[in-house]
C-alpha cells in the first residue's frame, strides 16, 4: 500500500542516531561551515592602509598617519587643512592641489604675517601713486594652522585699485614636505616640531610623498 507520508520507525531512528544523521545535526554542521567560510573570507579582506603586524613597511606607517590625521591633527587640534594635506601625501604619486575654499582663505587673513604683507604692499603702492602692483617673494608663517600646514612658502600678490579700493589676489605656492630639525621638544612649539620630525622620517622612508599645493586668497583694502 502506498503512503502519502513516511513514518519513521524506532529502528530507523536508532539507525539515524548511530550514524549522527539527525536533521538538526545536519543543520548545525551546515551553519558551522557557513560561519567558517565567512570568517575565512573576512580575513582575506583588508581595509585601506590595513597594518600587517610584524612587518616594517610604509603601508603600516601610512595607516598610522591616516589615523593621526583624523584623530589628532583634526580631531584634537582642529587643523583640518593640515590633516587633508597629510592624507593626500599618503600615496606614491600624489597630484598637485589647488585650494581656494573660504575656510583656508580666512586662515591666511587671520595671520599677522599675511596682514603685514598685504598692508605693506598696498602702502608702498599708494606712496608711489600706483594703481596696480605685482610682487613675488617668500614668506614664513610661524603661528596658527598655517605653521603646520605650510610654514615657508613662495607668494605672488597682485593688486589693482578700482574706484579708490584695492582688489587683491594673493597666490601661495608651497611644496608640502618635511625637513628634519634638531630642536628641543620641550621648548616653544615642541609638539609641532616633534610631529614635523616624525613626518620627515616617514617621508625619508617613502610613506609620505611631497607634492605641490597652490592657495589663492581674494582680499580687499
Amino acid at each position: 500500500m502506498n503512503r502519502l507520508y513516511t513514518e519513521t520507525t524506532i529502528e530507523e531512528l536508532n539507525e539515524q542516531k548511530s550514524d549522527n544523521k539527525f536533521p538538526e545535526d545536519v543543520v548545525e554542521q551546515d551553519n558551522n561551515q557557513v560561519l567558517r567560510n565567512n570568517l575565512e573570507s573576512q580575513q582575506n579582506v583588508q581595509p585601506q592602509f590595513a597594518p600587517h603586524p610584524g612587518e616594517n613597511s610604509k603601508r603600516n606607517t601610512r595607516y598610522l598617519w591616516a589615523g593621526l590625521a583624523d584623530g589628532v591633527i583634526d580631531g584634537v587640534y582642529g587643523h583640518k587643512l593640515t590633516a587633508t594635506l597629510i592624507k593626500h601625501s599618503l600615496q606614491d604619486s600624489p597630484s598637485s592641489m589647488k585650494i581656494t575654499d573660504a575656510r583656508t582663505q580666512n586662515l591666511f587673513k587671520s595671520l599677522t604675517e599675511y596682514k603685514n604683507l598685504i598692508n605693506s604692499l598696498v602702502a608702498n603702492a599708494n606712496k608711489q601713486n600706483k594703481t596696480n602692483f605685482n610682487a613675488s617673494a617668500s614668506i614664513a608663517f610661524n603661528s596658527g594652522e598655517l605653521f603646520t600646514a605650510i610654514h615657508n612658502t613662495e607668494y605672488t600678490v597682485m593688486g589693482e585699485k578700482v574706484n579708490g579700493k584695492w582688489l587683491i589676489k594673493a597666490s601661495f605656492r608651497d611644496l608640502f614636505d618635511f625637513d628634519y630639525h634638531d630642536v628641543n621638544y620641550y621648548g616653544p612649539k615642541g609638539k609641532e616640531w616633534l610631529a614635523n620630525n616624525m613626518a620627515a622620517i616617514s617621508q625619508n622612508q617613502g610613506a609620505i610623498v611631497p607634492f605641490w599645493a597652490t592657495y589663492t586668497v581674494d582680499d580687499t583694502r
